[in-house]
């Protein structure tokens, strides 16, 4: 009303709507029993997320109930395995369903947004009752999940479960957080528990590691089937044939390693990120002798790598993540993010630009042309 007052020139009855809004203003907010809510930025940290910051880049965390949703955590500096480009590749899809739920159903097309598809996942099924059918809806509680998936959230690096205080509407939900090992100890340790809860997932494999034993596999299906199977995914990777130097079987460079670490000075592996952006990752490992640095970050065709700045393959490993040879000693390892179509797409770009600045020029020589 003010706005419409003053384009009319009505300048005194502009001036007593203003000095209304304000008074009701006023009013409000002083007799409101919190008062207006004061203008906050959307990303500051949480005291829960200063607390996984500080555990460091070794680790990924994942939300549950409507907790850490992607789109927050990447602003924040806690990134999933969906940083940059991996909502595209079939592969993480593909094992997403196979091996971190617990059973399957036909989900909508924004669940794969979510770390494993949508937390809470609730879905319509339809039964028949006399000669109709009915329409209902059920529900999977994520810890049914995590537990039956447990393999495949620590090949991801999945460590900490971020659950909202309150979550559970049934105490059988509650129980999955809560299951005691044979021993009586926990099964997911409690680490945090103010705001938010923390549960720890101590299975989890850091984000990069070093392993000096392989198997292989005719694709990527059988390559992550593999890692369904007992054996230690902390210690034995599964690459796909054609990516090794032999084909079939196991290879094992374990005693390799063990022999070089008596006669070096290099005990055990070490293995740090040193640097990241959104198209590059930096990794300084340091082995006993020649082996497979492992990044559980989702494999894509257009990654490259350098070993000491050297361009090296990178290989699909366990049918989903990225992994590097590695020679004995101290290694700098960058990934970086440059597909063909990108520098085709660069240079198809420079190309039509001179193109147009010729035809720009043309009729500017033409003109200059006919003057003279």
């Amino acid at each position: 009303a003010a706005a419409f007052l003053f384009a009319l020139g009505r300048f005194r009855a502009a001036v007593f709507f203003v000095a209304l809004f304000l008074a009701a203003f006023l009013v409000l907010d002083t007799t409101s029993p919190r008062g207006f809510p004061e203008r906050q930025d959307p990303f500051s940290p949480a005291p829960y997320v200063e607390y996984l910051l500080e555990q460091g880049e070794g680790y990924r965390a994942t939300g549950t109930y409507g907790a850490l949703f992607p789109n927050y955590a990447g602003p924040l500096g806690l990134k999933d395995v969906h940083y940059v480009n991996s909502l595209v590749p079939m592969t993480y899809h593909l094992f997403r369903k196979e091996f971190l739920h617990a059973e399957s159903f036909d989900e909508g097309p924004d669940s794969g947004l979510w770390f494993t598809g949508r937390p809470e996942r609730v879905w319509e099924t339809t039964r028949s009752e006399g000669r109709g059918t009915v329409k209902e809806l059920r529900a999977t509680p994520v810890g049914v999940d995590i537990i039956k998936g447990l393999r495949g959230y620590s090949l991801l690096g999945v460590r900490y479960l971020v659950v909202p205080k309150g979550f559970s509407t049934t105490p059988e939900e509650r129980a999955y957080f809560d299951i005691k090992k044979e021993d009586g100890a926990p099964l997911f340790p409690l680490l945090y528990d103010k705001e938010i809860r923390i549960y720890e997932n101590p299975y989890a494999l850091k984000r990069a590691y070093v392993v000096y034993s392989f198997e292989y596999a005719d694709s990527f299906e059988e390559a992550q089937k593999a890692i369904a199977d007992s054996f230690d995914i902390s210690n034995i990777a599964v690459l796909e044939e054609g990516s090794g130097t032999s084909k079939g079987g196991k290879v094992s460079l374990e005693d390799k390693a063990q022999d070089s670490a008596k006669q070096t000075a290099v005990p055990e592996d070490t293995v740090h990120i040193t640097g990241e952006s959104a198209n590059t990752v930096t990794v300084e490992v340091t082995t006993r002798a020649d082996g497979l640095l492992v990044l559980a970050d989702v494999y894509y065709p257009g990654w490259r790598a350098t070993v000491n700045g050297a361009a090296s393959e990178v290989l699909r490993v366990n049918g989903l993540v990225r992994g590097v040879r590695v020679g004995p000693g101290k290694s700098v390892v960058e990934f970086r993010y440059r597909p063909t179509s990108f520098v085709v797409g660069v240079g198809i770009f420079l190309v039509a630009l001179v193109l147009c600045a010729g035809l720009c020029l043309v009729p500017l020589v033409r003109r200059k042309a006919k003057l003279d």
